[in-house]
């Protein structure tokens, strides 16, 4: 029983980092109607970003989230500029292979900046672990449940609650109209790459300093399973994103637990395959949607 608690709590804590990326793809494709691939390189942007200041600035922690995820704003900004809005109107495929240029652009740009080789963190940031009643985390977990749990509590609260979170809504539901009820759309667009971006360099940074390590090609594994979450939570559900990210990471850490750590990503995605076939429209999705 320990050991099933053990990994339950391991779980949260990484499918926190897991629920952050596939809330950035649902608020994305929610708006946009198109699968950014470039997304999950915005993750890899804001772990290189705090790692970059974590190690030549000496910043702490936090500074370096916030660093983080000023710069992989701007960069996920950009993307949508350069490299989705010129064919947001041409084919479907269209903006995804655009983004999938622009995603291998910069994981080829940070492999040859930083060497494709992991960059660990320096010592001043090693991780202390705690005992609490035979179970053992720690304090980064901690911290990465922490701030996982506050942004996405946040985030619902403020498109729920808050005159620009209605305004995404309301560009998600239909953009013409919202448009024509006096909604500045391109700003709502930036606004929720903004958003987007932010929650995925933070989702960066936690990882890089729990695992100790960025590398220019961390965004392929963890881009798959932010889609993988976007769609088995339900397309456009952000509380679907949450729950999805969170069974995702336990069913990771209970794979680890009790078979082996080599089965850790097959398993977890048969599990999340069979909700989908259980539920096609995922777990908070519309049975019925409008394509």
């Amino acid at each position: 029983m320990l050991i099933f608690a053990q990994q339950v709590i391991n779980g949260l804590m990484a499918g926190s980092a897991y629920s952050l990326l596939g809330l950035g793809f649902t608020l994305i494709f929610g708006i946009l109607n198109v699968i950014n691939i470039a997304h999950p390189e915005v993750f890899m942007v804001g772990a290189f970003l705090g790692w970059m200041l974590v190690t030549y600035a000496n910043a702490n922690l936090l500074v370096a989230i916030v660093g983080a995820t000023i710069g992989a704003s701007i960069v996920g900004v950009l993307i949508e500029r350069i490299a989705i809005r010129p064919v947001r109107s041409a084919l479907v495929l269209s903006p995804f292979i655009s983004t999938a240029g622009v995603s291998i652009f910069l994981q080829q740009g940070a492999a040859r900046v930083f060497s494709p080789e992991p960059q660990p963190y320096p010592p001043s940031m090693a991780t202390v672990f705690h005992d609490v009643g035979g179970l053992q985390f720690s304090t980064m977990q901690v911290i990465s449940l922490a701030v996982g749990a506050a942004l996405m509590i946040g985030l619902k609260l403020f498109v729920d609650r808050t005159w620009l979170g209605r305004a995404i809504r309301a560009t998600a539901m239909d953009r013409e109209t919202a448009s024509l009820m006096g909604v500045n759309v391109n700003t709502v667009v930036a606004l929720t790459l903004v958003i987007a971006s932010a929650l995925a360099a933070v989702a960066g940074v936690l990882v890089s300093v729990a695992y100790n390590s960025t590398w220019a090609f961390m965004g392929i594994t963890y881009g798959l399973k932010g889609m993988a979450v976007m769609v088995v939570g339900g397309v456009g559900s952000l509380e679907g994103a949450m729950a999805a990210g969170l069974i995702l990471g336990v069913a990771e850490a209970l794979t680890v637990g009790y078979i082996s750590s080599s089965y850790r990503d097959g398993i977890a995605f048969i599990i999340l395959t069979f909700i989908l076939l259980l539920r096609p429209s995922g777990l908070f999705g519309q049975r019925e949607r409008q394509r």
